[in-house]
């Protein structure tokens, strides 16, 4: 759940800021006191349609999308994206998505590997395999909410 932080000046106008920019996915994130109102998205301004367009469906953070994963002793092939070309059976971790990685060797030490499209990415940082899996996931539309 994402915490706004709502700003009311004096004349009554609202403010609200995600990360300490003017950011509001469920109404304009400024409501001045004459009525006018200002819709952003992250800090970008944008017109109300194109806001309700993007809105839609709203993707998850990249926390939310880190923190769904799950380590499996045995990937197999119904829990993950069939985007892939792999064998059943390798360790690894399935996240929102059903994108994944796998332990190289199947084994946590020996570092990281994921298939992202039709390239790939080995590395013993596992959060910049998961930051690559990430974008991926948000590049295909495969992270939409339903919004609450």
């Amino acid at each position: 759940m994402k915490e706004y932080t709502v700003k009311v000046l004096e004349d009554g106008s609202k403010c609200w800021y995600l990360d300490g920019k003017h950011h509001r996915e469920d109404g304009p994130a400024i409501e001045w006191s004459d009525g006018i109102k200002e819709w952003y998205l992250h800090g970008e301004s944008i017109a109300e349609e194109e806001h309700k367009r993007r809105t839609a469906g709203v993707q998850m953070d990249f926390k939310t999308f880190a923190s769904s994963g799950r380590i499996v002793s045995c990937l197999k092939s119904e829990e993950a994206l069939g985007l892939f070309d792999w064998e059943d059976g390798i360790p690894g971790v399935v996240f929102a998505g059903h994108v994944f990685l796998e332990f190289i060797d199947g084994s946590i030490g020996n570092g990281f590997r994921a298939e992202i499209g039709r390239s790939g990415i080995e590395s013993t940082d596992v959060m910049e395999v998961i930051k690559e899996l990430y974008e991926f996931a948000c590049d295909e539309d495969l992270l939409e909410e339903s919004k609450q």
